[in-house]
């Protein structure tokens, strides 16, 4: 926001004797997105939407979670509604995998369901676990290449030796 809309805005507060709870309220109604992340409070929600995002291996665009953090700091939408929203976005995406679908209607995430996985694949090719992405295309069988929808740890070790960051 710029320095002369901020401004405007602090002369529209004091000439309509605008109740100070109401205030940041407002100036957040004022922001949009911007490929930039914003700071403070707002860039720490949207850092906490993108991580939450990342435990059900849900893909969200920047925009997207601006979106959600600029409505949970505005009171429109609240922590847990966002944590549901990604219970069912990610219910829909694996919905194919009893053990994925099991695991998240027995409350987990899906990255805590597939750190057995995350851990093995790690180890064998050598990287620290928080680097790897099972939603890349080379890794993704993992999520559903196995006889259960998910690989169990056999499977997984084969299927990562026999790729060509194993080898």
């Amino acid at each position: 926001m710029s320095d002369s809309r901020l401004n405007a805005l602090a002369d529209q507060f004091l000439r309509n004797g605008m109740d100070p709870s109401q205030i940041p309220r407002a100036i957040l109604a004022e922001i949009q997105y911007s490929p930039t992340r914003p700071v403070g409070k707002l860039g720490d929600q949207q850092s906490n939407v993108v991580a939450k995002a990342g435990q059900y291996l849900i893909p969200m665009a920047d925009r997207t979670a601006f979106d959600w953090a600029k409505k949970i700091e505005m009171g429109d939408a609240t922590q847990e509604g966002l944590d549901e929203y990604l219970r069912q976005t990610a219910l829909a995406t694996y919905g194919a995998n009893k053990t994925i679908v099991d695991g998240i209607e027995r409350g987990f995430t899906v990255k805590q369901l597939i750190d057995p996985q995350i851990q093995t694949t790690a180890q064998l090719l050598e990287v620290d676990p928080e680097t790897l992405n099972l939603l890349d295309p080379k890794y993704s069988k993992i999520l559903n290449g196995g006889e259960m929808g998910l690989m169990n740890l056999g499977e997984t070790a084969k299927y990562v030796k026999g790729t060509t960051d194993y080898r």
